[in-house]
């Protein structure tokens, strides 16, 4: 439905411009601009030259892996197509073909020598966007991080995944994990496509269709473009008592001759933002933001994103200044990650409140075994998260009690405050609890593979007393796992021969901890016959 409606407003314009969707990378935006331009005086033979360079949807590949180790090629391979079929499955107009030459190119090279203090770039990539030759090149180190590891299946994954984001003129993401973002850092798991990431790229090929089809025709059109002006920004924090909700504003004008395309990304889930997602040209509006400051206290800076479709003015943050002040805050000198075990299952925590009229009438704990009990406290704490050294504070001290015979893991629980206050909303705090040696994910998925080598890895670690390994076994005969110390206890990696062999089982690890000698990891994967 996005697509067709996307060409019915070209085709009700006439001679119009395609409206181009907020989120698209500045590149894309310009070449559209260029193609458009070149319509309107009616040169289609630069513009059809230019438009070479806008994504379609059928995409050859070129895939050079000479550099890659013999045993970790068809593991690469079958990244690659998998990252180029989630791609495919969200956009199903998508076909992509490997070819010794194509609109997006690949090759590995070794990693850059590291000087131990600065991570290098795991990967490098150029995309034209003045037509002609290779749309997309992309280098992948084969090494990454500090200190440096082996390119693993998972970090091609997601460099292809965010390579097809950058050929289809997506901006490039904030948040890593999206396949639009990526990381110089090795990866632990597949990025995930969003729906917003979907829309964009789906909403740029129609528009690239839409201009190819008008270089073609010998169509001249009237060139549209947008122009977004960002005014009266918070230059001073806007002061606020903990618990409001903080109204700021600022002001959008389009000062162009096109439709002004909007999309708003608040940061966190404290912000709320009121807007019309298109302005005609020369209109404006005032954006109504709210922040929440229900879990605030201190100098805040939050953002709010503001992508567009004008190609110099997409993605830009808008600062949203506060100073609040604390009307609570809990305070843990030992930290809020917490390592409890049979003979250590209390942590106390403590409750600053401004003055002596807040009472705490009840408190429960959230998401785990065990409960809570509180009394009148007055002490000297410091407040590292305020950046306060010790000073005298008064309020609630509160004993949480956990369950000594919780299971190992790590669980996320809220203590939850109730006060006398009727203006103030339950008090919660969040506390990261781990119970003995912990593998972390708690299995080893490998998903659906073919007969083809893969690696895969897991953390365990413990928050406690250190251990040591003293052997892994393991039931598949397909498996081989190895393992190195890391930060507070080891990297475990499983390699799959890759012959076709069932490989669901469980690897068993042996500790010295007496209270803890086996940690059993399952693996999950299921051998594809295709």
């Amino acid at each position: 439905m996005m697509l067709i409606a996307l060409v019915s407003v070209w085709c009700q314009g006439g001679a119009g411009s395609p409206i181009l969707g907020a989120g698209a990378a500045p590149g894309f935006l310009k070449a559209c601009a260029s193609v458009e331009q070149r319509l309107q005086t009616s040169d289609f033979r630069s513009a059809t030259a230019l438009a070479v360079s806008l994504p379609k949807s059928s995409i050859t590949i070129s895939w050079n892996d000479s550099a890659v180790p013999e045993s970790k090629r068809a593991l690469f391979r079958d990244a690659r197509d998998r990252a180029l079929a989630a791609w495919r499955h969200a956009i199903p107009a998508l076909q992509f073909s490997v070819a010794p030459s194509g609109e997006m190119s690949f090759d590995f090279a070794a990693g850059a020598p590291t000087d131990g203090a600065h991570i290098t770039p795991a990967a490098t990539y150029t995309r034209s966007w003045a037509g002609g030759g290779n749309v997309l090149h992309g280098t992948i180190m084969l090494s990454r991080g500090q200190p440096p590891e082996p390119v693993s299946e998972v970090d091609v994954y997601n460099e292809v995944a965010y390579a097809a984001s950058s050929y289809l003129g997506l901006l490039p993401g904030r948040y890593v994990g999206t396949a639009a973002a990526r990381s110089d850092y090795p990866s632990t798991r597949e990025a995930t496509l969003m729906q917003d990431e979907i829309a964009v790229a789906g909403e740029n090929l129609v528009a690239s269709d839409v201009l190819r089809k008008a270089c073609a025709d010998h169509t001249a059109l009237q060139t549209s473009i947008p122009h977004l002006e960002i005014s009266a920004i918070q230059e001073t924090a806007q002061h606020a008592m903990q618990g409001m909700r903080v109204p700021i504003q600022f002001h959008v004008a389009n000062k162009g001759n096109g439709p002004l395309e909007l999309r708003l990304q608040p940061e966190c889930g404290c912000i709320s933002a009121a807007y019309q997602p298109e302005l005609a040209a020369g209109a404006e509006m005032d954006v109504k933001v709210t922040v929440d400051t229900s879990q605030l206290a201190g100098r805040i800076e939050k953002h709010v994103i503001v992508y567009s479709n004008d190609p110099d003015a997409t993605g830009m943050p808008v600062a949203l200044k506060l100073d609040v002040t604390p009307r609570y805050r809990f305070l843990a000198p030992e930290g809020f990650n917490i390592a409890v075990d049979e003979a250590h299952s209390d942590v106390q925590l403590f409750l600053a409140l401004p003055d002596d009229s807040t009472k705490v009438l009840s408190a429960r704990l959230i998401g785990g075994k065990g409960h809570v009990s509180f009394e009148p406290w007055t002490g000297v704490l410091a407040d590292s998260e305020m950046g306060e050294g010790p000073k005298p504070l008064h309020g609630y001290k509160f004993r949480v009690a956990f369950d000594p015979e919780m299971a190992s893991g790590v669980f996320y629980v809220n203590v939850e405050a109730i006060t006398n206050a009727p203006d103030m909303p339950p008090i919660i705090r969040t506390l990261s609890v781990q119970k003995g040696i912990v593998a972390l994910p708690t299995q080893l998925y490998f998903g659906e593979i073919n007969a083809a080598p893969r690696t895969a890895s897991f953390l365990l670690n413990s928050r406690g007393k250190p251990f040591a390994i003293r052997r892994v076994e393991c039931d598949s005969k397909h498996l081989a796992v190895t393992y190195k110390p890391a930060s507070g206890g080891y990297k475990v990696t499983v390699d799959y021969d890759g012959s076709g062999g069932d490989i669901t089982g469980r690897i068993v690890i042996h500790t010295d901890d007496a209270r803890q000698s086996q940690v059993v990891v399952p693996v999950v994967a299921y051998v594809s016959k295709r």
